[in-house]
């Protein structure tokens, strides 16, 4: 992973609680790893998670929330790739703005329908997205699920030898 970038790294999961658990740090995979953040000690490994590893492109990985896993309220998401309009929509939506990437609009249009707890009608919001892009999402309202989607861009998952999915 440390290869798609070495600006920052994070991971998201859910908790046994319930509780959206996000951990990242402007550091690279390798020193993430090594490091004493919480999921090293898990005692359950949680059914969804999701990671990222961040070449900066737009934003500083010292801003933490240029950093992926983005989060807010019980979301949390990953994305390869770029939005070409995100600052015309947060103009144009009035959203608020944590961070300077493009993918927080990507998690500002998919809080719009979070109440219908489907995730095909929240990715219908980025209907009006430019660019290319693949994205791994989780919400603690929807257990044991990880939603994935692409526009114009590959999306590859890969099964292990214990049918775990991996993205």
């Amino acid at each position: 992973l440390e290869s798609r970038g070495s600006d920052a790294t994070g991971v998201a999961f859910i908790d046994e609680e319930d509780e959206l658990i996000v951990i990242k740090d402007n550091v690279a995979a390798t020193q993430f790893v090594n490091s004493n953040h919480k999921w090293n000690s898990l005692e359950k490994v949680p059914s969804c998670m999701i990671l990222h590893t961040r070449a900066a492109t737009k934003g500083s990985a010292l801003n933490s929330n240029n950093n992926h896993p983005v989060y807010r309220d019980g979301v949390a998401l990953v994305h390869n790739g770029i939005v070409t309009n995100d600052d015309d929509i947060y103009k144009e939506r009035n959203f608020k703005r944590d961070g300077q990437v493009d993918t927080e609009i990507i998690l500002a249009l998919l809080e719009v329908n979070r109440s219908k707890l489907d995730w095909l009608s929240r990715v219908a919001e980025l209907n009006n997205l430019n660019g290319s892009f693949a994205v791994a999402a989780i919400d603690n309202k929807i257990k044991d699920t990880i939603c994935l989607f692409r526009h114009n861009s590959t999306l590859v998952l890969g099964i292990d030898e214990v049918n775990e999915i991996l993205y």
